[in-house]
């Protein structure tokens, strides 16, 4: 799974570093589907089926730097409430590594808070969630 965090954050870079490069357009009409499908099936509360579609809308590599994160903190919240909460991780602490973006760095933080919570250490999911509203006030509690 490490390497997967690898690749993943490999690709955080690199679409954020070129703009000179031409995707092929059914790659990224592939990728916006994924995307979409499984921001709408999170919004269902349908996480089992949500992951792969957000795996393939990672994994794709043709997606912009907001929707690969965004993939990832879907992914994880979607991996949380299917008892996957190692793989939540993995994708929290991907986004905390390669993302510079404020909000979406609070929400990881907010999504960690929750993956402590689960796993019963209330204190330091406490500090987590106080460490995401210091960077942003507005953000707020993952719930299902």
């Amino acid at each position: 799974m490490f390497w997967k965090s690898i690749v993943v954050f490999a690709l955080l870079f690199i679409s954020g570093c070129s703009t000179d490069n031409q995707i092929p357009e059914n790659v990224l009409v592939k990728a916006r589907a994924s995307y979409e499908e499984g921001v709408l099936l999170v919004k269902q509360k349908d996480y089992e089926a949500a992951i792969p579609r957000l795996t393939d809308a990672i994994n794709n590599g043709a997606l912009a730097n907001t929707e690969i994160v965004n993939s990832l903190l879907m992914r994880a919240k979607s991996y949380l409430f299917t008892q996957n909460s190692n793989l939540a991780l993995e994708d929290i602490n991907t986004v905390m590594r390669g993302v510079e973006e404020t909000a979406q760095i609070a929400e990881a933080h907010a999504m960690k808070s929750l993956y402590l919570k689960k796993s019963g250490e209330l204190p330091k999911a406490d500090a987590e969630f106080q460490k995401a509203q210091s960077i942003d006030p507005n953000v707020k509690a993952v719930t299902q």
